[in-house]
């Protein structure tokens, strides 16, 4: 597995040669990151709170997915389930954009030229059009979750999938603290 590194180098190479460098410089040097910056509270707040949001993200996608592999929950209806958790879901992700979107002006060179944050915005994607397309299937078709059909092997397999892709995710987040 010695290629991963060799193509995570790359990856960040070819990252500072395009213009994300150029889009870092001119971001760090707008006043509102510059006063990020300068409050030494106003940082760690953000990511308090990027922190928590990811928990509750986490923890609700957690209770779907343990649902779903047939593993929780087994006494309430995936729509019932799907009610309780997504609102935590989407207003979680809603207050990790806007954190996000903060540590970003904050430290744009560290999170824009850093591969495991375009490795966790692609992954972070990717769970929403999952959980997107679980919301609709269970609005549009709550027979097919009501039935035991749910369980089935290849949904279960998925939803045990997802969790280890949100264990990348989380893994890429703490990997960007590190720097290039």
């Amino acid at each position: 597995m010695t290629w991963l590194p060799n193509i995570l180098y790359a990856f960040a190479l070819w990252l500072k040669s395009t213009h994300l460098t150029e889009l870092a410089v001119w971001i760090s040097n707008q006043p509102w990151s510059q006063a990020i910056l300068q409050n030494e509270l106003i940082t760690p707040t953000i990511q308090s709170i990027h922190i928590l949001a990811i928990a509750a993200t986490f923890s609700a996608a957690l209770m779907m997915q343990l649902r779903v592999a047939g593993l929780a929950g087994q006494g309430r209806s995936m729509g019932d389930i799907a009610k309780r958790y997504m609102p935590w879901f989407w207003w979680g992700l809603l207050t990790l954009l806007i954190t996000g979107l903060l540590l970003i002006v904050a430290e744009p060179a560290r999170e824009l030229l850093h591969p495991a944050f375009w490795i966790k915005m692609v992954l972070i994607v990717c769970m929403m059009g999952t959980v997107s397309w679980f919301q609709k299937s269970v609005r549009n078709d709550p027979e097919f979750w009501a039935d035991g059909s749910a369980s089935r092997g290849a949904l279960k397999t998925g939803a045990l999938a997802l969790l280890l892709v949100w264990a990348v995710i989380m893994i890429c987040g703490r990997w960007i603290a590190y720097g290039v």
